[in-house]
């Protein structure tokens, strides 16, 4: 199974190959968001700390692990009622 910081060091290396960030990213940067293991794949979500727009997904399902690189768009917020304003149920 892949480790917390193999993760780390295929997301500093997807990072260099595949966006080019200037400077380039140093596995130290790399910063994890959430990580989950199972006894047959691992999920891990990252970001590199000089850019917030950038999160890198790391999966691992038997033997291949895949880097998946995603670009935050925009980020909203909604104000969630506790109870419903109607009075139904």
């Amino acid at each position: 199974m892949i480790t917390l910081e193999k993760a780390k060091t295929l997301v500093a290396r997807h990072a260099n190959d595949r966006v080019k960030p200037e400077p380039e990213v140093s596995e130290k940067e790399v910063e994890l968001v959430w990580f989950v293991q199972t006894p047959t794949s691992t999920l891990g979500i990252f970001r590199v700390s000089n850019s917030s727009e950038m999160y890198y997904e790391v999966t691992e399902v038997v033997d291949m692990v895949y880097v998946t690189s995603y670009k935050k768009w925009e980020r909203s917020s909604y104000l969630i009622d506790k109870e419903p304003s109607d009075g139904s149920s």
